[in-house]
Protein backbone atom coordinates (compact mmCIF):
# COMPACT_ATOMS: atom_id res chain seq x y z
CA UNK A 1 0.00 0.00 0.00
CA UNK A 2 1.35 3.41 -0.95
CA UNK A 3 1.87 6.05 1.72
CA UNK A 4 1.92 8.96 -0.76
CA UNK A 5 -0.66 11.73 -0.30
CA UNK A 6 -3.91 11.15 -2.11
CA UNK A 7 -3.81 14.55 -3.76
CA UNK A 8 -0.57 15.80 -5.25
CA UNK A 9 0.43 18.90 -7.15
CA UNK A 10 3.04 18.47 -9.85
CA UNK A 11 4.65 21.76 -10.89
CA UNK A 12 6.12 21.94 -14.38
CA UNK A 13 7.50 25.04 -16.02
CA UNK A 14 9.12 25.67 -19.39
CA UNK A 15 12.17 27.82 -18.69
CA UNK A 16 12.15 29.23 -22.21
CA UNK A 17 8.97 31.09 -21.22
CA UNK A 18 10.02 32.79 -17.99
CA UNK A 19 12.65 31.34 -15.69
CA UNK A 20 11.95 33.79 -12.85
CA UNK A 21 8.25 32.87 -12.83
CA UNK A 22 9.17 29.22 -12.38
CA UNK A 23 11.59 30.00 -9.55
CA UNK A 24 8.97 32.19 -7.87
CA UNK A 25 6.26 29.53 -8.05
CA UNK A 26 8.56 26.81 -6.75
CA UNK A 27 9.80 28.88 -3.82
CA UNK A 28 6.28 30.11 -2.97
CA UNK A 29 5.04 26.52 -2.66
CA UNK A 30 8.08 25.52 -0.59
CA UNK A 31 7.39 28.41 1.78
CA UNK A 32 3.75 27.46 2.17
CA UNK A 33 2.53 30.99 1.43
CA UNK A 34 -1.24 31.42 1.45
CA UNK A 35 -1.54 34.87 -0.14
CA UNK A 36 -0.53 35.71 -3.72
CA UNK A 37 -0.86 39.22 -5.14
CA UNK A 38 -0.21 40.44 -8.71
CA UNK A 39 -0.15 44.02 -9.90
CA UNK A 40 1.24 46.27 -12.61
CA UNK A 41 1.29 49.95 -13.52
CA UNK A 42 2.97 52.53 -15.74
CA UNK A 43 5.87 54.37 -14.12
CA UNK A 44 8.25 57.23 -14.81
CA UNK A 45 11.09 55.35 -13.05
CA UNK A 46 13.96 54.14 -15.21
CA UNK A 47 15.34 51.54 -12.80
CA UNK A 48 14.17 49.41 -9.90
CA UNK A 49 14.78 50.76 -6.38
CA UNK A 50 17.50 49.24 -4.22
CA UNK A 51 15.78 46.32 -2.47
CA UNK A 52 18.73 44.27 -1.23
CA UNK A 53 20.50 41.14 -2.39
CA UNK A 54 18.28 39.26 -4.86
CA UNK A 55 17.82 35.51 -4.99
CA UNK A 56 17.93 35.78 -8.77
CA UNK A 57 18.19 38.59 -11.31
CA UNK A 58 17.81 38.88 -15.08
CA UNK A 59 18.83 41.98 -17.00
CA UNK A 60 18.54 43.01 -20.62
CA UNK A 61 18.54 46.28 -22.48
CA UNK A 62 16.10 48.62 -20.63
CA UNK A 63 14.65 45.65 -18.70
CA UNK A 64 15.28 44.07 -15.32
CA UNK A 65 13.59 41.37 -13.24
CA UNK A 66 14.53 40.32 -9.73
CA UNK A 67 13.38 37.65 -7.31
CA UNK A 68 13.92 38.56 -3.66
CA UNK A 69 12.69 37.86 -0.14
CA UNK A 70 11.85 41.00 1.83
CA UNK A 71 10.94 40.07 5.37
CA UNK A 72 7.89 37.84 5.17
CA UNK A 73 7.30 38.57 1.49
CA UNK A 74 8.56 36.74 -1.57
CA UNK A 75 8.69 39.25 -4.42
CA UNK A 76 9.21 38.98 -8.16
CA UNK A 77 9.29 42.40 -9.80
CA UNK A 78 10.05 43.52 -13.37
CA UNK A 79 10.60 46.92 -14.93
CA UNK A 80 10.69 47.37 -18.68
CA UNK A 81 9.37 49.86 -21.24
CA UNK A 82 7.98 52.12 -18.53
CA UNK A 83 5.87 49.38 -16.94
CA UNK A 84 6.14 47.65 -13.56
CA UNK A 85 4.88 44.10 -13.11
CA UNK A 86 5.08 42.25 -9.81
CA UNK A 87 3.85 39.23 -7.94
CA UNK A 88 4.25 38.89 -4.20
CA UNK A 89 3.36 36.13 -1.77
CA UNK A 90 3.32 35.75 2.00
CA UNK A 91 1.58 33.90 4.79
CA UNK A 92 -0.88 36.79 5.23
CA UNK A 93 -1.99 39.80 3.18
CA UNK A 94 -0.75 42.55 5.53
CA UNK A 95 2.99 42.45 4.69
CA UNK A 96 2.21 42.21 0.96
CA UNK A 97 -0.06 45.26 1.03
CA UNK A 98 2.55 47.32 2.89
CA UNK A 99 5.27 46.33 0.41
CA UNK A 100 3.12 47.16 -2.62
CA UNK A 101 2.30 50.58 -1.14
CA UNK A 102 6.02 51.22 -0.69
CA UNK A 103 6.82 50.14 -4.26
CA UNK A 104 4.10 52.39 -5.68
CA UNK A 105 5.76 55.33 -3.92
CA UNK A 106 9.23 54.39 -5.14
CA UNK A 107 8.03 53.61 -8.68
CA UNK A 108 5.52 56.44 -9.23
CA UNK A 109 3.12 56.76 -12.13
CA UNK A 110 4.10 59.30 -14.80
CA UNK A 111 3.12 62.90 -14.13
CA UNK A 112 0.65 63.87 -16.88
CA UNK A 113 1.69 67.51 -16.53
CA UNK A 114 5.33 66.78 -17.33
CA UNK A 115 4.98 65.19 -20.76
CA UNK A 116 2.26 64.87 -23.36
CA UNK A 117 2.70 61.14 -23.86
CA UNK A 118 0.72 57.95 -23.44
CA UNK A 119 2.05 54.40 -23.31
CA UNK A 120 0.19 52.06 -25.66
CA UNK A 121 0.38 48.34 -24.96
CA UNK A 122 0.01 45.98 -27.92
CA UNK A 123 -0.72 42.31 -27.30
CA UNK A 124 0.21 39.38 -29.51
CA UNK A 125 -0.52 35.71 -28.95
CA UNK A 126 2.37 33.30 -29.48
CA UNK A 127 3.31 29.72 -28.62
CA UNK A 128 3.87 30.67 -24.95
CA UNK A 129 0.64 32.68 -24.61
CA UNK A 130 -0.10 36.41 -24.71
CA UNK A 131 2.94 38.70 -24.92
CA UNK A 132 2.77 42.51 -24.47
CA UNK A 133 4.94 45.19 -26.02
CA UNK A 134 4.86 48.90 -25.23
CA UNK A 135 5.35 52.14 -27.12
CA UNK A 136 5.13 55.73 -25.88
CA UNK A 137 3.55 58.20 -28.29
CA UNK A 138 3.26 61.99 -28.13
CA UNK A 139 -0.30 63.31 -27.96
CA UNK A 140 -1.96 66.73 -27.77
CA UNK A 141 -4.11 67.84 -24.86
CA UNK A 142 -7.90 68.00 -25.19
CA UNK A 143 -7.83 71.80 -25.10
CA UNK A 144 -5.59 71.78 -28.17
CA UNK A 145 -7.86 69.62 -30.32
CA UNK A 146 -11.41 70.16 -29.03
CA UNK A 147 -12.17 72.76 -31.71
CA UNK A 148 -11.40 70.19 -34.43
CA UNK A 149 -14.74 68.49 -33.70
CA UNK A 150 -18.26 69.46 -34.67
CA UNK A 151 -20.30 70.89 -31.79
CA UNK A 152 -22.39 67.73 -31.26
CA UNK A 153 -19.34 65.46 -31.25
CA UNK A 154 -17.37 67.85 -29.06
CA UNK A 155 -20.20 67.97 -26.53
CA UNK A 156 -20.23 64.17 -26.27
CA UNK A 157 -16.48 63.95 -25.89
CA UNK A 158 -16.35 66.62 -23.19
CA UNK A 159 -17.94 64.18 -20.74
CA UNK A 160 -15.17 61.66 -21.31
CA UNK A 161 -12.49 64.25 -20.57
CA UNK A 162 -13.77 65.34 -17.14
CA UNK A 163 -12.52 63.97 -13.82
CA UNK A 164 -9.64 62.06 -15.38
CA UNK A 165 -7.46 60.21 -12.86
CA UNK A 166 -3.92 59.33 -14.04
CA UNK A 167 -3.07 55.63 -14.23
CA UNK A 168 -6.69 54.70 -13.45
CA UNK A 169 -7.34 52.76 -16.64
CA UNK A 170 -10.15 52.49 -19.14
CA UNK A 171 -10.99 50.73 -22.35
CA UNK A 172 -10.89 51.29 -26.09
CA UNK A 173 -12.62 49.56 -28.98
CA UNK A 174 -12.64 50.29 -32.69
CA UNK A 175 -14.37 48.69 -35.65
CA UNK A 176 -14.03 48.28 -39.39
CA UNK A 177 -16.55 48.31 -42.20
CA UNK A 178 -19.79 50.24 -42.58
CA UNK A 179 -21.22 51.61 -39.30
CA UNK A 180 -24.20 49.25 -39.31
CA UNK A 181 -22.02 46.19 -39.88
CA UNK A 182 -18.78 47.15 -38.12
CA UNK A 183 -16.71 44.33 -36.77
CA UNK A 184 -14.38 44.72 -33.77
CA UNK A 185 -10.79 45.14 -34.89
CA UNK A 186 -9.11 46.52 -31.78
CA UNK A 187 -10.21 46.08 -28.18
CA UNK A 188 -8.41 46.32 -24.91
CA UNK A 189 -7.97 47.81 -21.50
CA UNK A 190 -5.89 50.83 -20.65
CA UNK A 191 -3.72 51.99 -17.81
CA UNK A 192 -4.12 55.70 -18.23
CA UNK A 193 -1.39 58.25 -17.79
CA UNK A 194 -0.70 61.17 -20.03
CA UNK A 195 -1.98 64.43 -21.28
CA UNK A 196 -5.16 63.16 -22.89
CA UNK A 197 -6.17 60.95 -20.00
CA UNK A 198 -5.87 57.49 -21.47
CA UNK A 199 -3.23 54.92 -22.17
CA UNK A 200 -4.53 52.15 -24.38
CA UNK A 201 -3.82 48.47 -24.02
CA UNK A 202 -4.94 46.98 -27.31
CA UNK A 203 -5.09 43.63 -29.03
CA UNK A 204 -5.75 43.13 -32.71
CA UNK A 205 -8.00 40.51 -34.29
CA UNK A 206 -8.60 39.72 -37.92
CA UNK A 207 -11.75 40.95 -39.63
CA UNK A 208 -13.41 40.03 -42.89
CA UNK A 209 -13.90 43.60 -43.94
CA UNK A 210 -11.70 44.85 -46.75
CA UNK A 211 -10.85 48.27 -48.06
CA UNK A 212 -12.05 49.98 -44.89
CA UNK A 213 -10.40 52.14 -42.29
CA UNK A 214 -10.75 51.46 -38.53
CA UNK A 215 -12.81 54.09 -36.78
CA UNK A 216 -13.00 54.93 -33.10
Amino acid sequence: MTTEPRHQLRLTHHIDHDLVDGLFNSRMLDRGDRELFRDGWATSARELPELGEPLFRTKAESAETILIELGEVLLSISLYSGMVHLQASAGSSGPVELLVERLRRELPAPDPSSAHEVTVTFWTYGPQGPVPSWRSIAVPSWDEIRDNYAATTRSGLEGLMRDFQPAHGGSLCSGTGLPARARPSVCGRSRGSGATGATSTTSSTRTRSSGSTPTI
